[in-house]
């Protein structure tokens, strides 16, 4: 079938326990890092951080977003599950094992979690976009294209639901043209890269005369 187009990532967790004062001035320069993209120095932050004082769940998330991102992925699940033995019903910690089992392709495994994270924050539109790529992979479309559409409720212009929804339109049979390229049009508007095989998939499904 058609690759999923977009990529899942887990939201950017905040502080919970930093403890100490050198550690929470650790924290928040590795949470400004973390969110202006400048992974590298988020991760040597939040590391040193981490030895110094366990308890922040928040940190031990966004670390383990950016190891999974890494492809690190025996790490990333590590990390998480020192963040998830903290706070075994944290919605953030079961959202980035969720992030992780998509990146193993453990559909399943996903699947139980995200819908775990989506029962204590339904409104997380990264959080159903995530439960929507599980559940699409898991072969149940319907429940997919909810989750996903339950995403843009929550933000408008989430470009990868946009995507996973123009994925889920298209592919389908038969494919709703339409409705993929309208939601494709605004994945891109929204800043998602431009995918090939949607590219050719739109083109082949649209009449000659139309063209």
């Amino acid at each position: 079938g058609t690759p999923v187009v977009a990529a899942a990532q887990p939201p950017p967790a905040r502080s919970t326990s930093p403890g100490s004062a050198s550690t929470a001035t650790l924290i928040t320069q590795a949470h400004r890092h973390f969110a202006a993209g400048e992974l590298d120095k988020a991760e040597q932050k939040y590391t040193e951080a981490l030895g110094a004082d366990n308890k922040d769940v928040r940190a031990y998330c966004n670390l383990a977003t950016i190891q999974a991102q890494e492809n690190r992925i025996t790490e990333a699940e590590k990390t998480i599950d020192r963040a998830l033995a903290m706070d075994p019903d944290d919605a953030m910690s079961l959202g980035v094992l969720g992030y992780v089992k998509l990146r193993q392709d453990k559909y399943d495994d996903a699947l139980i979690v995200l819908s775990r994270a989506v029962k204590t924050r339904p409104q997380d539109p990264r959080l159903q976009n995530m439960l929507g790529l599980a559940l699409s992979h898991s072969g149940q479309r319907g429940p997919a294209e909810t989750a996903f559409r339950k995403a843009l409720q929550a933000d408008p212009g989430f470009a990868d639901a946009h995507a996973n929804l123009a994925t889920i339109y298209i592919t389908q049979k038969p494919p709703s043209v339409e409705l993929a390229r309208w939601h494709y049009n605004r994945a891109l508007a929204a800043g998602a890269p431009r995918n090939p095989d949607m590219d050719k998939l739109l083109e082949e499904s649209t009449p000659t005369a139309a063209r």
